[in-house]
Formats: C-alpha cells, sequence, structure tokens
C-alpha cells in the first residue's frame, strides 16, 4: 500500500505539466487552416492593390481623352479655316461687291475673325498635346514604378510573417506530437507501476522512456514557445509598423495619383479659359462687322450703279396712214409703190433705194440705246454704258489719273532736288544725267493733264445731255 502511494507521488513528481497546460483533453491545442491563416493575414492588400492599378489606368484615360481632344480641336479648327476661305471667295467681282456694299464687307471681316478663332482652337489643341499628354503619360510611368515597388514591399513583408508562422505551426506540430508521447509514456509507467507482477528491470525501463519522453517534449516546448515569441514579434511589427507603413506608402501614391489627374484635368481647362478672352475679342468684333450693315446705302448704291441717265422718252406720235381708198388710182388699180410698202411691212420710213428688207429698230433700242454704235471704243471713255453709268466710270478714271499725276509730280520734284544738289556739288554726280529724266517726266504730266481734260470734257457733254448733276 505505502508503495503503491510511493509509486504514485513519484508519478505525479514526474508530470512536466499540470491540467491547465494546452495538449489534454480539456484544453487541446487549437487545429488552424493554414490558407485560412495566410488570407486573413494579407488583410485586403489585393483590394487595395487593384483599386491602385484601377487609379493609374483612370489616369491613363485621361491622356487618351487628351489625345482625342486635341486631334478635335485641330480637325475644327481646320475646317473652320476650310469654310471661312471657301466662303470668302477670291474673285474680282467678290472683291468689287465687298468694296461697294456693306453687308459683303462685313461678311468678309466676319469670316477673317472666324479665322482668327480657328487658330485659337489650333492653340488649344496645341497646348493640349504638349502640356496635357507627356504630363499624364510620365506621372503613369512614375505612379506605375512606385506601385510596383510598394507590391514588392508588401510581398516582402507578407513572405515574412508566412514563414514566422510556418515555423510556429511546425514547432506546435511537434510539440503536441512530443507531448502525447511522453503522455503515453507516463501512462504506461504509471499502468507497470500498479502492476505487481512485473519485474523491477521492466518496471525502470518504463520510468527511464517516461522521463526521456518528458524531456523531449520540454525541449519541443520550448522550441514552441521560442517559434511563438518570434511569431508573435513578426506578427506585431507586420500590423503594427511593416504592414501600416506599406499601406501608408500605397496611400501616398494614390493620393499623389489622384492630385495628378486633378491637374490633368485643370490643364485640359486652362488651355481653353486662357484663350477666352481672345475668342471673345473675336466675337465682339463679329458683332461689330455686323453692326457696319446698312440697309440704306447699300440700297443707294445699287441705285447709283445701275440708273442709266437717260431722258424719259417722249410721248409715242400717233401716225395716221390717210384713207386706204387712196391706194387705188382712178382706173380702180394699185400704185406700184404701195404695193411695195406693203410687202416690205413697213407703215413709214421705209427707203426708196434700199435693196433688202429693213428692220424696225427695237423699242428699248429706240429708247435706250445699244446695238454696235455703243460697243467699247479703244479711246477708253465708256461709250458704251448709259449715261449715269459713263460720268461715274469717267469721274473714277479721273480721280485716278489725278493720283498718277501727283506721283509723277512727287518724283519730278524729288528729281528736281536731286539735280540741285548735284548742281551745287558736284562731286555727288552729274546734273546732266537728270535732264532727261525731268523731261520725261513733264511729258508723262503733260499726258496725264491732256486725258484728264478729255474726260472732264466728255463728263461735261454728257452732263449736257443728259440735264444730270455732276457728282
Amino acid at each position: 500500500m505505502s508503495s503503491h502511494l510511493l509509486r504514485s507521488s513519484a508519478t505525479r513528481r514526474l508530470l512536466p505539466f499540470d491540467l491547465a497546460q494546452p495538449g489534454n483533453d480539456r484544453y487541446p491545442i487549437p487545429d488552424y487552416h493554414h490558407d485560412d491563416l495566410i488570407r486573413l493575414l494579407k488583410d485586403q492588400t489585393d483590394a487595395i492593390a487593384g483599386h491602385t492599378q484601377k487609379g493609374v489606368e483612370f489616369l491613363e484615360r485621361i491622356g487618351t481623352f487628351a489625345k482625342e481632344r486635341a486631334l478635335i480641336e485641330e480637325e475644327y479648327a481646320a475646317k473652320l479655316r476650310t469654310l471661312a476661305k471657301k466662303s470668302l471667295g477670291r474673285k474680282k467681282e467678290d472683291e468689287e461687291a465687298s468694296k461697294n456694299f456693306t453687308y459683303v464687307r462685313s461678311f468678309a471681316n466676319l469670316l477673317r475673325e472666324l479665322e482668327s478663332l480657328a487658330g485659337q482652337h489650333e492653340v488649344i489643341g496645341e497646348r493640349i498635346r504638349k502640356e496635357v499628354i507627356p504630363f499624364v503619360a510620365a506621372r503613369a510611368n512614375v505612379h506605375r514604378a512606385q506601385r510596383k515597388q510598394c507590391l514588392s514591399d508588401l510581398q516582402a513583408i507578407h513572405t515574412n510573417l508566412t514563414t514566422a508562422m510556418d515555423h510556429l505551426f511546425k514547432a506546435q506540430k511537434h510539440y503536441g506530437k512530443t507531448f502525447k508521447e511522453a503522455e503515453a509514456a507516463f501512462l504506461k509507467y504509471a499502468k507497470a507501476d500498479k502492476n505487481m507482477e512485473i519485474s523491477r528491470l521492466d518496471l525502470d525501463k518504463a520510468k527511464n522512456n517516461a522521463q526521456m519522453r518528458s524531456n523531449i517534449s520540454e525541449e519541443a516546448k520550448h522550441a514552441y514557445a521560442h517559434a511563438l515569441q518570434c511569431a508573435n514579434d513578426a506578427q506585431t511589427a507586420h500590423y503594427s509598423q511593416l504592414l501600416p507603413e506599406a499601406l501608408a506608402r500605397m496611400r501616398a501614391i494614390d493620393l499623389e495619383r489622384i492630385n495628378d489627374t486633378k491637374i490633368a484635368m485643370e490643364l485640359c481647362i486652362a488651355s481653353e479659359v486662357d484663350v477666352r478672352p481672345i475668342i471673345a475679342r473675336c466675337h465682339e468684333d463679329m458683332k461689330m462687322a455686323i453692326e457696319q450693315i446698312d440697309p440704306i446705302q447699300d440700297t443707294a448704291m445699287v441705285v447709283e450703279q445701275f440708273k442709266t441717265g437717260y431722258m424719259h422718252p417722249p410721248p409715242i406720235q400717233f401716225e395716221d396712214l390717210g384713207r386706204p381708198d387712196t391706194c387705188l388710182n382712178v382706173g380702180g388699180e394699185m400704185q406700184p409703190h404701195m404695193d411695195v410698202t406693203l410687202k416690205r411691212g413697213v407703215l413709214s420710213g421705209g427707203k426708196k433705194d434700199s435693196k433688202g428688207v429693213s428692220r424696225k429698230q427695237s423699242m428699248h433700242q429706240k429708247f435706250f440705246g445699244g446695238g454696235d454704235k455703243h460697243k467699247a471704243d479703244a479711246n477708253g471713255d465708256y461709250g458704251q454704258l448709259p449715261p449715269q453709268q459713263r460720268i461715274r466710270r469717267l469721274q473714277a478714271k479721273v480721280a485716278e489719273l489725278e493720283k498718277e499725276r501727283e506721283k509723277c509730280q512727287q518724283s519730278k520734284e524729288g528729281l528736281a532736288r536731286m539735280k540741285q544738289v548735284y548742281t551745287d556739288n558736284p562731286k555727288m554726280g552729274n546734273a546732266a544725267d537728270c535732264e532727261n529724266q525731268l523731261c520725261q517726266y513733264e511729258k508723262e504730266i503733260e499726258s496725264i493733264n491732256q486725258q484728264i481734260n478729255k474726260f472732264r470734257l466728255l463728263i461735261d457733254d454728257i452732263q449736257v445731255q443728259t440735264n444730270l448733276p455732276l457728282g
């Protein structure tokens, strides 16, 4: 009895753990799933990585938008220029109409301002192409590189934590195995101690085996405790320092990327806002050009251009053909000259000696002129035009000749001063060389004066004939 109690007390002294230690039936070692724990440790970093990837792609979308916007602005500017040039016209009659009519001149000015407006759209496209697109491309490359480095750092700290956890799980598993083996050895020893038939040698062997298993379990316990401490330290450093720092860097990258997106959008708007005052000035100039349209002046110009100045036609006189029975002679026969008159179809005014059938002058030619005698002559006196238009052309010709005369007069005066300088200082030139040129200028001036007098006489003559006021 006392021997049994002694063996029981010895058994209790040899037990390495009490009931509160893990590994017994009441407090089993928890069984974690390795993959689930790894997913927990990653702590949504994959979602954050995906978000930052989408952010960089969004910044690149801004660059694609800028490229297409610049292309649209340039195409729009080119089409505006083409439309303005097409609508402006370059024909001589268009230029003449622009000089004479305010609405044509205003439309031409509007088209010129439209070309200026097209130039501002070219400026917008050029600024977007030079400022926005390179900025977005450069910043997107920087953000991609920073994101790649940050993801590499995240992968490294996850790998370190996973390694520590793997070592902990292995140490825990080994500790649990050795603990169960030691527990089984002590149970076997306790059973042998209760068996009075077992030899002392077998009992000592069971005791030594239990003690050895206890020592192995103790070493595994210390290894597990060390691995647990390392894993806890790694986990603490991971969640309190390494992971927050990596996520903070990731957030800083995303913050910088959002700011760059904002800057890119601002550059797009600035390229348009900066030219807005110029565009507004173009619109103001267009309005001013439209306000210059004067309908009364334009219609008066039409009257001035197309009024003929002809005298009003005189009243048509009644032409009495006499009595129809006078065509017969006393014997009832038709007179020969009356037969010829009726055959020709002319009631009066026929020529007796004409060999062909004469055509009666049309009413337009009778009252307003026309025919061969109104063809342009070689003298340039506009004889083919109606009187009032002819006066206007002759007055314009006189003004042109007066300008030419003034130019020749100024050249003559300059040459005369040069001659005087040569006369005063022969070293500077020969005064005789200027004589021929002075004579030539005098002849030209005399010729111009003759033409001016000629055209003025024509104006006076037409004025007298048509009884129209000059001017």
